[in-house]
């Protein structure tokens, strides 16, 4: 009996086995000023970041890129646009150092993170994440401008040029480093339209001088756009607005984008520390002008173009609300308080059932009865909900 019944779990353990094959293992490169190898090791590194991108798309499994010591940014390009890859690349370590005369654009090809590293830049840098996942973990130091836009009028692969529709899911996701422009819509979007969501998440200790929903997107749609304020600082932030930081007192400057447009405050943001005072009004609203610079007739037309909902985590919402000088009058739609509970999706409860391994009995009738069989796994039981 005993005999047959570890037959029988061998049996099984196959047949899990087959169903759910194992995932491909992690890849680690490295790269280095000098490097002639082929990245395998510090000692045979890749000599500049462009190989190493193009071997790490090239493998199965998520791939993190060592940088070892100081290694020069230049791909050769203005723009840049990364190899697309189905895994997720981690840029890590050391520090790159940007040698561009000019700014430039580094457009991704696919799920990118960075993390604990320095980059520094003269002239800029241009993060476009064309509709893959962004995201600047922990232990980023930057030096010099920075850029971050899901889309760019340079390069991207989910544009439909003849219906002038991208169609992708964005997401971005700083935790730390210094920013000097962060948007979905970037530059040259002018009657475009996004078909999806997109999701900006600022928090630890990332620092935005300017956060914006849709820039220079007059006439343009984008069916939903959140951003959270998890943490870090933000000095600008505005749901509309048509130029650099500079012209935002002009009243002339709106985007006029149409959607839907949510900005999420969490536990974790304090508003003290954010939104300066510039030109009489702080920029904590939906305009690219302030309350002073804009006529009754032009808050109208802006406010027209799309829906302005504020969200507020309960524990904050007093202190958000209080701090109204941080507000512009020209602001939301809606302002909601939003109270996490148990069951909630903040805090799912996910029941479990016991499992009961099944008796010989049950598993030879089903191998007789053909519901188990080698690379087939059937689960007979309490449905999990």
């Amino acid at each position: 009996m005993k005999k047959t019944l570890c037959m029988i779990i061998a049996i099984v353990m196959v047949a899990a086995m087959a169903a759910f094959p194992a995932s491909a293992a992690s890849v680690d490169l490295y790269v280095k000023a000098g490097g002639t190898g082929d990245g395998s090791s510090e000692s045979s590194a890749f000599g500049s970041l462009a190989d190493a991108y193009t071997a790490a798309a090239s493998k199965n499994g998520d791939v993190t890129i060592h940088v070892v010591g100081t290694v020069d940014l230049n791909f050769g390009t203005k723009t840049y646009i990364a190899p697309e890859h189905s895994n997720t690349i981690t840029i890590t370590g050391g520090k790159l150092n940007d040698v561009y005369t000019a700014g430039w654009f580094w457009v991704l090809g696919g799920k990118t993170v960075i993390e604990n590293i320095e980059i520094a830049t003269a002239k800029g840098i241009y993060f476009i994440t064309d509709f893959y996942d962004f995201t600047v973990g922990t232990g980023v130091t930057t030096t010099g401008k920075f850029y971050v836009g899901v889309t760019a009028s340079n390069a991207s692969r989910h544009l439909d040029s003849d219906t002038k529709t991208y169609t992708g899911n964005a997401k971005i996701t700083l935790l730390s480093g210094s920013y000097t422009d962060v948007s979905i819509m970037r530059q040259n979007s002018k009657g475009t339209k996004i078909v999806g969501s997109s999701t900006i998440t600022i928090g630890g200790t990332a620092a935005v001088d300017n956060l914006v929903t849709a820039r220079n997107m007059a006439n343009g749609t984008i069916d939903n756009s959140t951003i959270i304020l998890d943490g870090g600082k933000v000095n600008r932030f505005l749901a509309n607005c048509d130029r650099a930081a500079a012209d935002l007192v002009k009243p002339d400057y709106f985007s006029g984008a149409t959607g839907t447009f949510k900005v999420v405050v969490t536990k974790n943001f304090k508003i003290a520390d954010s939104f300066k005072e510039e030109n009489g009004s702080t920029f904590f609203g939906i305009s690219g002008v302030t309350a002073a610079a804009a006529t009754a007739e032009q808050q109208e037309a802006l406010l027209g173009k799309g829906v302005f909902t504020l969200e507020i985590d309960s524990e904050v919402y007093d202190e958000v609300i209080a701090a109204t000088d941080k507000i512009q009058s020209i602001t939301f739609d809606t302002i909601e308080k939003k109270t996490a509970s148990a069951g909630s999706d903040e805090n799912p409860e996910v029941p479990t059932d016991p499992v009961v391994p099944p008796t010989a009995d049950f598993v030879s009738a089903a191998i007789a009865a053909g519901l188990l069989a080698i690379g087939t796994v059937v689960v007979i039981g309490k449905k999990r909900r």
